[in-house]
């Protein structure tokens, strides 16, 4: 008989034989890892609750829209309510037809949270009605990832449409789910290279299905590309890629699709070199522009930086992959560090970890939140310059009223929605904000 393996076991979170044990990295790897030594699941599906997680991090856990008067902290480092101006009450919907945060008799006023551990950062937690996530939800998809505004896949992959990639995804999804037709391809670039950001811990995704043509005509425009032909080098406003992807190939639409990371709004961004390309102007969203000024004037008695001073001058759109890892990194490539930084949540909940300005800090632990569809959050102050990242996407969190099964005003509304549904359903997209000079 062979002998029997000793299934791994793998070391505890805190465990001192970790390199680089840091606080903050140790609470990384608390909500990266899928099972404890317990191996029972740190996040339930079902509840979104947290188990088995050392108590140094459990206690430091805190759930805006749950309790968070009834966080671990101790009573100096609790994180506390105030009232203030409500930057979207219902009176600015076309149809408030669920408000959250604002269904207040006086929707003028809501409710925030400030943490005395991290001074400058605020939490308003379901700032967002359901109408307003999902019209940001459809301009993002639609608008806020199609040329000048360059994309993480852009370097690698030739995309024809002038709208975009998430409007080939659309029309192929809907012919697909409506009269089953087969999906298109599209070609990558004939260079090398790697589509991921390095902060980035992705997970891998599954081989391409096999290319197909889909009976339509643009179809030439999405076929295979033989070996023989000569694909364009990359544009002058996209960055070359950094590192070698000889084995990069042809991929559907469909699974393309999922490897959206990051979108560049406004002032574009070299991720390589963590600057801002100065020659790059690119007209910032006049929506999102608003939206964010109105939270600045929210903000401005707790932040002291007024309206009148902020202009949204760049914005990076996150796309997480349930599996997907957002690793602790500080947003310091702006010149202009005393601005806000405004950040937007929709689509699955997850975990936020915020340190201080050292990630080797091993006096002052972090804390982490639970954010959810819907929240703003905003760094300013000391806590704009602080270490942050997001280790985890909670599974199945996914709110009822963005899934592909919800059916808004009736049918028009549901089959409407329900390409932005199946996306979201393995999905969480994060819009911030920044001003940079």
């Amino acid at each position: 008989m062979g002998r029997r393996k000793n299934k791994f076991q793998p070391l505890p979170v805190d465990d001192p034989t970790h390199p680089n044990q840091t606080p903050f990295r140790v609470f990384e790897r608390a909500f990266k890892r899928k099972t404890l030594g317990s191996h029972k699941q740190v996040l339930q599906p079902e509840t979104n609750n947290i188990a088995e997680l050392p108590l140094s991090i459990a206690e430091r856990l805190v759930d805006p829209r749950n309790c968070p008067e009834e966080s671990l902290l101790s009573e100096e480092q609790r994180p506390f309510k105030v009232r203030i101006k409500n930057p979207f009450p219902a009176s600015n919907l076309t149809e408030p037809e669920s408000i959250t945060n604002a269904e207040k008799e006086d929707d003028t006023m809501c409710e925030a949270l400030l943490f005395p551990t991290h001074p400058g950062l605020i939490l308003i937690p379901a700032a967002l009605s359901q109408e307003r996530q999902r019209d940001m939800v459809r301009k993002t998809l639609r608008d806020w990832t199609v040329r000048p505004n360059v994309t993480n896949l852009d370097t690698h992959y030739v995309i024809h449409e002038p709208k975009g990639l998430w409007a080939v995804h659309e029309r192929e999804w809907r012919a697909r789910t409506l009269e089953g037709s087969k999906v298109d391809t599209v070609a990558p670039r004939r260079i090398s290279g790697d589509d991921d950001v390095e902060a980035y811990d992705s997970h891998d995704d599954e081989p391409p299905a096999a290319t197909t043509l889909a009976e339509t005509p643009d179809s030439n425009k999405f076929r295979k590309l033989d070996s023989d032909v000569n694909i364009p080098p990359v544009p002058p406003h996209i960055d070359p890629p950094t590192t070698s992807t000889p084995l990069l190939q042809p991929m559907n639409v469909s699974k393309l699709i999922q490897r959206w990371r990051w979108s560049s709004l406004g002032w574009q961004y070299n991720w390589s070199k963590k600057i801002y390309h100065m020659d790059r102007p690119v007209e910032f969203p006049p929506e999102l522009h608003e939206m964010t000024k109105a939270v600045i004037r929210t903000v401005e008695p707790m932040t002291g930086y007024s309206e009148d001073k902020f202009n949204s001058e760049a914005g990076i759109v996150n796309f997480y992959q349930i599996p997907d890892a957002l690793m602790g990194h500080q947003d310091r490539s702006e010149l202009n560090m005393e601005a806000p930084l405004v950040s937007f949540s929709l689509g699955h909940s997850c975990i936020f970890v915020i340190g201080t300005e050292s990630r080797e800090d091993k006096d002052d632990l972090p804390i982490s939140l639970v954010l959810r569809s819907g929240d703003v959050i905003v760094m300013s102050g000391a806590s704009r310059k602080c270490f942050h990242g997001v280790p985890r996407i909670i599974p199945n969190s996914l709110p009822e009223n963005l899934a592909s099964t919800y059916d808004g005003n009736g049918k028009a509304d549901k089959e409407e929605w329900d390409v932005f549904g199946d996306f979201l359903s393995t999905a969480r997209i994060n819009i911030n904000v920044r001003q940079i000079v």
